[in-house]
């Protein structure tokens, strides 16, 4: 545990890097509230179902589609 505190107070990551850009990200969620299909995004964003699944399921998503929407980002 004491090795684990000294890397991260060294600013090493730990964990898969994201796939996704921010700006990717709301742009996927915005496609998916617009009935785009589950398998079209797999194959444009080359990740999993489970991963998109997992990412269409938040609430965090929503609200950023909103904010960015609003902003006039997408």
């Amino acid at each position: 545990m004491h090795r684990i505190k000294n890397a991260k107070a060294c600013g090493v990551s730990f964990g898969c890097k994201n796939k996704l850009t921010p700006q990717q990200y709301i742009e996927l969620l915005y496609r998916r509230k617009q009935g785009e299909l589950i398998r079209t995004q797999m194959e444009d964003y080359n990740l999993s179902k489970t991963s998109l699944y997992l990412k269409d399921a938040g609430d965090a998503g929503a609200s950023s589609i909103r904010t960015s929407l609003s902003l006039g980002f997408v």
